[in-house]
């Protein structure tokens, strides 16, 4: 159904109250849409739940309304988070993890920064890379109470920000930027763990949230992908009774140019699936979900669904997913890591390559560490990190040694130290800079509103490329010269998607080689085709041979 447009205006300033911690770190649904069996009160002493506690009698009515993670949640913060004895293992795995370290130089592991309080309260539970530079970051409002989701604005070239008001609760739904560099919000939560129907486009130029058309049956913990043709494909959650599954396919098609309403329809047959499945464009144009230990191919011309081999492990609640880099004629290779099995992080890692599907899954080398609600993310240089994440449950006992990945070898290294625990509920994108950002954790004793941000090695490896001249818009396919400098020399270029993320589902970031021919000021390069590079705002970086990238400049493709 139809709606009439409705913007909001940005204020400087929300109400003093936001969203209760105590709800939204109600976000981490069971393993299934059904809520799970609860507990018998006469067992209850002898049982042990969630890892290593033991369950009371609001966890047995909890669990039985809201599923387990929801109710484990709510048991870790009354039993264990806070306490003497968390706040010890805390600190003993910060004291370790230090320990650990061959080398404190950062030119091999990094640096993080202090941690530091922005003039809010905002939780970065969902936090999206806009084209313009900045950071929206939203969720909740550390220790307040409002029906609405908090929201800030965040500068990381100034340290400058305000507040903003938001239109609904769209804390727990998805979040992706369309090709003219608004943001889709679909679903969200009023009442945990009901979905939300609303849909809104946020204007980072004008700070401005826009009214959509529905999602019918509402949307709770859904995921949106955008498409080679600039559609956004939207799938899973619950509905707005939050227990059933949402079986319906949609496509948004973004509103005309010059226009601010979209459009809203069902594609398919149904295809119902458990919470945030991360899903992947690939290069020939269709999509790849993972879910579980399950995943699916749907070919984005007849809207038809194909089982694909499934996975030795499976993502346990918590896992990350990346569509890790490829040639400049795309990448079809997926990495899932870590996640929960029965209450505990792992440590396993698993690879699929789309173009040979038919040998399956299969394991790939493991993490140091078990990791669960760990952000991974790509940097210019082909290699990703893993920040945060912690050893079980939602927020037990966090795991501060930052991971770098080579997908070239796929091995993983021991880096910098974070000082805040990054666990359920955090967020960590790539800034244009280089650095990247981290926030959130709504557990007792976690980041909470705190932001920090960890600089990799590369940025410490002496002078760094620089970009004279790029265009700010190439087309599919089109050659285009990128003008460099300074003593650093540049030899590849690269797009990289700017990132969407929440609760460790990364909705949009991508690494795209670009081929190039080095000239005497720059490179001639080829843009790629939109099976590749969705159409949308990308930040250009140079890189040189040893992995130092440039400062990027923002170039819209398509």
């Amino acid at each position: 159904m139809m709606r009439h447009s409705t913007r909001l205006a940005v204020t400087s300033v929300v109400s003093a109250t936001a969203t209760s911690i105590a709800l939204l770190s109600m976000g981490q649904p069971a393993a299934s849409m059904t809520s799970a069996r609860p507990e018998s009160r006469t067992g209850a002493a002898q049982t042990q739940v969630c890892g290593n506690l033991t369950p009371d009698r609001a966890f047995a009515v909890e669990r039985s309304e809201l599923g387990t993670g929801h109710a484990c949640e709510h048991l870790q913060e009354r039993q264990f988070l806070g306490t003497k004895t968390a706040k010890r293992q805390e600190h003993q795995a910060y004291a370790q993890a230090v320990a650990s370290l061959a080398t404190t130089d950062p030119a091999a592991i990094g640096s993080w920064s202090a941690p530091f309080k922005p003039p809010t309260n905002t939780v970065g539970i969902a936090a999206v890379l806009l084209h313009t530079g900045k950071v929206l970051i939203f969720g909740g409002k550390f220790k307040s109470v409002d029906k609405n989701t908090a929201a800030y604005i965040y500068d990381p070239v100034t340290g400058n920000g305000h507040e903003l008001t938001t239109p609904a609760a769209i804390f727990c739904g998805s979040v992706t930027q369309l090709s003219d560099g608004r943001v889709l919000s679909v679903g969200g939560t009023d009442k945990i763990p009901t979905g939300l129907k609303d849909v809104y486009l946020f204007d980072p130029t004008s700070e401005t949230w826009i009214r959509q058309p529905d999602s019918p049956l509402g949307r709770y913990y859904p995921t949106s992908t955008r498409l080679s043709d600039g559609t956004v494909l939207i799938t899973a959650g619950t509905q707005a009774d939050g227990k059933t599954a949402n079986p319906t396919v949609e496509v948004y098609s973004p509103p005309a140019a010059g226009a601010d309403i979209g459009t809203m329809r069902v594609v398919g047959p149904p295809h119902a699936t458990a919470f945030y499945p991360r899903q992947w464009v690939m290069p020939d144009g269709n999509l790849v979900q993972v879910i579980g230990r399950k995943s699916y191919r749907l070919d984005t011309s007849s809207w038809q669904w194909s089982t694909l081999p499934g996975l030795p492990v499976g993502n346990g609640a918590g896992s990350a997913g990346v569509l890790l880099p490829g040639a400049p004629t795309g990448s079809s290779k997926i990495l899932m890591t870590g996640g929960l099995k029965s209450g505990s992080a792992v440590t396993s890692t698993e690879l699929f390559d789309y173009s040979n599907p038919g040998a399956g899954w299969k394991y790939g080398n493991p993490m140091p560490t078990p990791r669960a609600h760990m952000n991974l993310v790509q940097v210019p240089d082909g290699t990703a990190f893993g920040i945060g994440g912690n050893s079980s449950g939602l927020y037990g006992v966090g795991q501060p040694q930052t991971l770098a990945y080579n997908p070239g070898t796929d091995t993983w290294s021991n880096m910098a130290v974070q000082s805040p625990r990054r666990g359920y509920h955090s967020t960590a994108l790539l800034l244009p800079d280089g650095r990247i950002m981290s926030a959130g954790d709504t557990g007792a004793g976690g980041g909470g509103n705190l932001i920090d941000f960890y600089s990799p090695p590369y940025l410490f490896h002496g002078p760094r490329p620089v970009i004279t001249s790029a265009p700010s818009q190439v087309g599919f396919g089109d050659t285009f010269s990128i003008g460099t400098s300074n003593a650093a020399v540049a030899t590849r270029a690269v797009l990289m998607a700017p990132a969407a993320t929440t609760h460790a589902d990364e909705m949009n970031a991508r690494h795209v080689e670009l081929a190039v021919t080095p000239t005497a000021g720059g490179f001639t390069a080829t843009a790629p085709g939109p099976q590749v590079a969705p159409p949308g705002y990308y930040m250009l970086f140079v890189v040189t041979a040893d992995g130092t990238p440039s400062v990027a400049t923002w170039v819209h493709l398509g």
